[in-house]
């Protein structure tokens, strides 16, 4: 008997509300949507004390991708309440954040000539911030897109001459509290980096920040405004926890000798994962081959942590000593034991941080490209989308941290709510199109749940428990689902 699939099925969880390029936006992002929108109204008419907004959406629920259809309605509102043309800026400390918004941005303008565009750096369709003049005729809508990078600069920031009338700054890096007392009351931070909180406060208009996990001191001080949005749980969309493993390693070489069992588990993983998929035969499942692992390492200034550059070297190793080494894998059909040689090309580094700027978070998200390892120390935890993220190990060194620093880990740990499914329907609705014997169903959705689902290793301390008792993941819920044969 085979498998059917769902025939003329909507999807029950989709807005109203698309995007530029059509793409329907969850229920819970069009609330998100409408509470800034709502907000913002209220403040037009107010005389109230001016706040910094901090939009809490979960991460990985999409606080990015509403940012194009916040952007057309602000545009609107503005233009109806003031009678003039809006301008917005739109900042991120991320540059691959930054590149995400200047996308988002250029689909936007595509089809509205009322829409002109200003980057921090040449782009096609869009002018340089640089090439701008305060006093041009006022008979378009200007958004400026810019990084952290080129805003600190100070010859460019006096370039930024207008006054916003909205401002959305994706991540709050850098404003995670108002003052240097809230600081260090809160994270025990005496070298406070909040100049991004004065920059957001003096540019004027709206200030809206998104971020998944709002600080203590953004929580209990007045001078933030959180919009926090009620998620559901929605088992349909969230990615699972399949295996966490929390471990105390002190040395260099005990952490180390836990990095290579991480290296040795995510490839078998894989290894029996490419052999399901290659029995499927399914050339979608097949775009999600590829799985990729998360390293965040210790900075130069951890005597007892790892380096990136060091995990780099250990990795590059290990990948080329277990070339023609035989891995015992289970034949899903006969549940017979199969023995595959390594032929090479699955635990591929690539360095992600302050001196591996160059490195492009493109490449580890490209399926023809080999890199499949990330490896980060700051940079590379904040607002990455790291697709089809299967593995994660926390191996820094930061046994001794301020436990107000819990929010970074679980920016961390929220780099694996990122799935490349977009939720567990359309995964199904996939799986049954294909010409599948019911006999066989046991072993081919844990094949396509392998997608979804997420490895966690980490050292044990009190930011790192503190964070992940704070941090859910859904669970397996497929074990309900009842299929019918024809």
């Amino acid at each position: 008997m085979k498998l059917t699939n769902f025939k003329n099925i909507e999807h029950p969880h989709h807005s109203n509300t698309f995007t530029s390029i059509g793409l329907p936006l969850y229920n819970f992002q069009d609330e998100a949507r409408i509470a800034v929108i709502n907000d913002l109204k209220q403040i037009l008419n107010s005389k109230k004390k001016k706040k910094l907004n901090i939009l809490k959406i979960p991460t990985g629920d999409g606080k990015s991708f509403i940012t194009e259809v916040l952007v057309r309605d602000v545009l609107f509102i503005i233009q109806e309440a003031k009678n003039k043309k809006a301008i917005i800026y739109l900042t991120s400390p991320m540059i691959e954040v930054i590149e995400e918004l200047k996308s988002k941005m250029l689909e936007l303008a595509h089809n509205d000539n009322s829409i002109e565009l200003f980057f921090d750096k040449e782009e096609r369709n869009a002018q340089p911030i640089k090439h701008y003049r305060k006093d041009s005729l006022n008979k378009t809508h200007k958004i400026f897109v810019f990084s952290d990078q080129w805003a600190n600069d100070k010859k460019n920031s006096n370039l930024l001459t207008e006054k916003p009338d909205f401002i959305i700054r994706d991540e709050s890096k850098g404003a995670n509290a108002s003052t240097e007392e809230e600081a260090k009351r809160h994270f025990g931070d005496y070298n406070w980096g909040g100049v991004w909180y004065k920059k957001l406060m003096s540019y004027g208009g709206y200030a809206l920040c998104l971020n998944a996990t709002p600080t203590n001191a953004q929580k209990n001080s007045r001078n933030f405004n959180i919009l926090d949005i009620e998620i559901k749980p929605n088992l349909w969309k969230k990615p699972f926890l399949d295996n966490h493993c929390f471990l105390n390693a002190e040395t260099p070489s005990a952490k180390k000798s836990e990095v290579k069992r991480f290296l040795l588990s995510f490839l078998q993983f894989q290894i029996q994962n490419n052999y399901n998929i290659k029995l499927i035969n399914d050339n979608k499942l097949n775009d999600y081959k590829k799985k990729t692992a998360i390293i965040k390492c210790s900075g130069e200034n951890s005597p007892r942590g790892l380096l990136t550059t060091e995990v780099f070297d250990l990795i590059k190793k290990l990948e080329s000593k277990l070339i023609n080494t035989k891995f015992e894998i289970i034949d899903p059909r006969t549940e017979e034991i199969v023995n595959i040689t390594y032929e090479g090309g699955l635990l591929c580094p690539m360095i992600k941080d302050s001196n591996y700027t160059e490195n492009s978070i493109d490449f580890i998200n490209n399926p023809n490209h080999p890199e499949n390892i990330l490896i980060v120390c700051e940079l590379g935890t904040y607002g990455i989308n790291v697709l089809n993220c299967s593995y994660m190990f926390l191996v820094r060194d930061s046994k001794h941290q301020h436990i107000g620093k819990t929010y970074t880990v679980e920016q961390l740990f929220g780099r694996l709510k990122r799935n490349q499914w977009i939720d567990w329907i359309h995964m199904l609705d996939n799986m049954l199109k294909n010409d599948i014997d019911v006999k066989d169903w046991g072993w081919v959705i844990d094949t396509y749940m392998n997608v979804a689902s997420k490895t966690l290793w980490s050292l044990t301390t009190k930011v790192t428990e503190n964070a992940f008792s704070n941090f859910t993941f859904s669970r397996n819920n497929l074990l309900h689902i009842t299929f019918f044969s024809t």
